[in-house]
């Protein structure tokens, strides 16, 4: 009777172990369509939304609420209101069961919102702490999330002899991920970056990188209506025009003799 009371118990708290650990995101909201909610910029979009999310029930979803109304007040540069959401946020998350995979959303809100801020030292702990989070976890986008707040703060810095690691180390992982919508982003982004070394080494292989990533992320751009990034596509390519010295000839021209190797 004891043995079995024993192998129940186990069997329970086995259980409770696996839901807690497979019940750390929200479902109700995927990130894709949490992408795309605060790239709307839509207040009636994002309240209503963050108002479904505190009733579902799942208080890993109010997390989820929290960083969407941090998201929005950022972007109007809404400082204090933001700062205070993100402690309120990171004290609620350190009273739930996945507190520790959890916190990786407050670290990475800490780093957007000293960017947002300029506060580069703070910008520094916590994107640096972020980094190390996500790594442990495993999470390439989180991952990449927190490099870019790396190499901006290097940048900002003038400190771009550090920011080369991080951003060959950002390259590697992109160029491993399966394409899907962040894929124009984080290749425009790469683009972005080898023209910046570009402009500090003068090396033309720099931006001839810069034209494949920038094709790259053009392509995928316009397969999914994603205007923005065409844009930003189209900013190397008139840089790349800058750098070679056609500044007068069509920009649509000059990517033509670039390929995408293996992708």
């Amino acid at each position: 009777m004891y043995k079995q009371l024993l192998i129940l118990t186990v069997l329970l708290f086995g259980n409770y172990f696996v839901w807690s650990q497979e019940n750390c995101n929200c479902d109700v909201l995927q990130k894709q369509r949490f992408d795309e909610i605060v790239r709307s910029n839509d207040s009636l979009n994002i309240y209503q939304t963050a108002t479904s999310l505190r009733k579902s029930g799942q208080k890993n979803c109010q997390v989820t609420a929290y960083s969407l109304e941090i998201e929005y007040l950022l972007a109007r540069r809404k400082l204090p209101e933001a700062l205070e959401i993100i402690k309120t946020q990171e004290n609620f998350i350190k009273q739930l069961p996945c507190k520790e995979q959890l916190l990786l959303q407050t670290y990475l809100n800490y780093s957007n919102y000293s960017k947002v801020a300029q506060e580069y030292e703070n910008l520094s702990k916590y994107a640096f702490l972020s980094l190390e989070t996500a790594e442990l976890q495993n999470k390439p986008q989180e991952t990449l999330k927190a490099i870019r707040f790396i190499v901006h703060l290097f940048t900002r810095q003038n400190q771009y002899e550090k920011n080369w690691d991080y951003i060959k180390k950002a390259e590697k992982i992109i160029l491993g991920l399966d394409e899907d919508y962040t894929t124009a982003s984080n290749y425009n982004w790469l683009a972005f970056e080898y023209e910046t070394k570009y402009t500090l080494a003068r090396r033309i292989s720099l931006m001839d990188t810069a034209m494949i990533y920038a094709t790259k992320a053009m392509r995928v751009a316009l397969a999914l209506e994603d205007y923005s990034e065409v844009t930003r596509s189209y900013r190397v390519y008139e840089a790349n025009s800058y750098h070679r010295g056609d500044i007068k000839r069509p920009s649509y021209i000059l990517i033509l003799p670039f390929t995408i190797p293996g992708k």
